[in-house]
């Protein structure tokens, strides 16, 4: 079964003061992000939450805003004219199965793009 991971709200933060040169801030160690689980066909397989620290959060995670076009659309110059349909945080090395399901989610969409935020 070919599935991944689409990432929703942060569920919970964990956090500590630090204090450097007599400055206190607060620093996050750790969040719980909830998640949902897909099949590339759309199937919901499971749900839950998963802990990241900030690091592993930068380095596996990527917000990305989905942009298709229906084949048709051209702006004033000739080029294909997108619309952004939504956006989607995923592991970055799940770009490629994210693609593929959102095939089923905008069935008239020739092409479907993932860009960074």
């Amino acid at each position: 079964m070919n599935k991944f991971r689409i990432y929703g709200k942060t569920i919970r933060t964990w956090e500590h003061e630090q204090t450097i040169n007599s400055f206190t801030t607060i620093a996050i160690n750790q969040y719980e992000i909830a998640y949902t689980d897909y099949t590339t066909t759309g199937r919901i397989v499971g749900k839950g939450t998963e802990d990241f620290s900030p690091e592993r959060r930068s380095k596996a995670l990527d917000t990305y805003s989905i942009w298709t076009w229906d084949g048709k659309s051209r702006n004033a110059g000739g080029h294909r004219r997108f619309e952004c349909e939504n956006f989607i945080i995923i592991k970055k090395s799940d770009r490629k199965k994210a693609i593929e399901y959102l095939k089923s989610r905008y069935p008239a969409a020739v092409e479907i793009q993932l860009r960074n935020r």
